[in-house]
């Protein structure tokens, strides 16, 4: 914990910005992120537990990733034009020494975001971070982290990026990454993803912390990585890109004798022609896991909410580990599936067989909506074995509406013929909802101003905020009842538009 003073800004019960000179922190009740403000490695994070998961004691102040007190050990690539670009300052230590950087031209806390933005000849590219809402836990303890790349050249650019982590869990630098039903624990790339997230945790009878990264979330426009490497940080240290690969090579970096984890996330190059945008989505922080300690301990993780109307697939994961002190026979996991669900992967009940001291299995099911309805449903687990005691536990999957945002329209005449339309936009779910655009379709007689944007995108609106939005408008007609259109789009509901008649009292 650095010593520097700092200036404590409350934007909400949830979300606390910090300030310092030499770090921008972003802290609520379960995690923080640090963004080193200084004149090295500026931009890169580091991601740890306040008082973390409220039902796991031992995780209380533990780091989910390395950098303390400076954030320095983890770092992103943009792969522009084939040249490996490190975002952020230029670097002091280890990690992405000695490599090409753009110029970091702005870093700053933007209501409950940190915002970096470099600039590498006419390529920008921006990283946000954002404490969002976890699905597996409906508490924000979670950071998004996003990037956007704009080509602002009258030229295409090819763009791809690596976000690299120097994972840890409090004082384990070694707990096994599981992916599905895989459980990593030398050198992998894994380029297929059974389930929508990754975990890694030390133990589910006593954890330390339980960490989680998404895939996939629709919901947070979160896609896959063409591919993800799990390697010792060494290797991703001095490898800003491409590395000498070894399958089954150890975690332990050349010449010590610890296991160091680490995770680089690639998303392969594309084509971004003139005044083109891409976004790069990951999210990184606490793991959503029921648990049950004893003799078979068990977890159990799924999605906490699931839109009644989405007929996608719903993963669920079953882990059980050996906590008897002696070896497991017949082991049997069973799941009991709800009504309104069907089970279209894995079998239950699953046969596991011997399963050694200490050992850790998962098992992956997914089930299939039909017409579940709204409202809660038990999903329950039981763990069997002819000698150790069964077990058992259940966790809830809600079924909901999609959240929708709303919004109110109003106009005001600047002059004679200009006007201001003002639509005033409400997100009233617990979530933030992303990517939303806006704009307007004018009734005839009335056009844009010259300096005027119809698209107005939104790329993030918080839980229960607002966000106003503006047009000016021209034109020589008299408004009366004059109807405009506003077409919402936004991936949660698809695109709509709404009329509105709009009355103006001119003389």
């Amino acid at each position: 914990m650095h010593t520097s003073t700092r200036l404590f800004i409350i934007f909400s019960l949830m979300t606390m910005t910090v300030w310092a000179n030499n770090t921008l922190s972003l802290e609520n009740e379960f995690i923080r992120v640090d963004v080193n403000n200084r004149a090295y490695n500026t931009g890169r994070f580091s991601i740890q537990t306040t008082q973390g998961n409220p039902a796991t004691p031992l995780d209380d102040d533990q780091p989910l990733s390395l950098g303390k007190p400076y954030p320095w050990s983890s770092y992103t690539t943009f792969l522009i034009d084939g040249n490996p670009v490190v975002f952020g300052g230029v670097a002091s230590k280890r990690a992405g020494k000695n490599s090409i950087t753009g110029t970091v031209t702005r870093q700053a806390v933007i209501g409950d975001t940190i915002q970096t933005t470099v600039h590498y000849n006419t390529i920008t590219l921006t990283q946000t971070l954002q404490m969002v809402r976890n699905p597996s836990t409906l508490v924000k303890d979670l950071v998004l982290i996003d990037y956007t790349a704009h080509n602002t050249d009258t030229q295409a650019h090819t763009i791809g990026a690596r976000i690299m982590m120097d994972t840890w869990l409090g004082s384990n630098d070694a707990a096994p990454f599981r992916v599905g039903e895989r459980s990593i624990q030398s050198e992998s790339i894994i380029k297929d993803y059974p389930v929508d997230y990754w975990l890694t945790f030390d133990s589910l009878q006593k954890p330390t912390v339980i960490a989680q990264g998404l895939i996939r979330n629709p919901r947070l426009k979160i896609t896959p990585p063409n591919r993800t490497a799990y390697v010792n940080w060494g290797t991703l240290a001095d490898a800003v890109w491409d590395f000498s690969y070894i399958t089954g090579r150890s975690f332990i970096r050349s010449g010590e004798s610890e296991p160091d984890t680490a995770l680089a996330m690639y998303w392969d190059p594309i084509e971004l022609p003139p005044n083109g945008t891409r976004v790069i989505r990951t999210a990184y922080g606490l793991g959503g896991v029921t648990l049950s300690p004893g003799a078979l301990s068990l977890g159990l993780t799924a999605p906490a909410e699931h839109y009644f109307n989405d007929a996608a697939p719903i993963p669920i994961v079953a882990y059980v580990q050996n906590s008897g002190g002696f070896d497991s026979s017949d082991t049997v996991l069973s799941l009991d599936i709800p009504k309104g669900f069907v089970l279209v992967e894995g079998e239950t009940p699953h046969t596991i067989g011997w399963l050694a001291v200490n050992e850790t299995r998962q098992v992956v099911f997914k089930l299939q909506p039909k017409q579940p309805g709204k409202g809660p449903h038990t999903i329950a687990l039981k763990a069997t074995s002819s000698t150790l005691p069964s077990n058992s536990t259940q966790r809830s999957l809600a079924t909901i509406t999609p959240p929708k945002p709303t919004h109110a329209l109003s106009i005001e005449q600047l002059s004679a013929n200009y006007y201001k339309i003002i639509v005033t936009i409400t997100n009233a779910s617990p979530h933030a909802l992303l990517d939303l655009n806006y704009r307007l379709t004018l009734p005839d007689g009335f056009k844009f101003a010259w300096f005027e944007s119809n698209n107005k995108p939104i790329l993030a609106l918080s839980d229960a905020s607002q966000k106003q939005l503006s047009w000016v408008i021209h034109g020589n007609s008299h408004p009366g009842d004059a109807q405009l259109a506003l077409i919402e789009s936004y991936a949660g509901i698809g695109t709509h538009e709404y009329l509105h008649s709009l009355t103006l009292a001119i003389d």
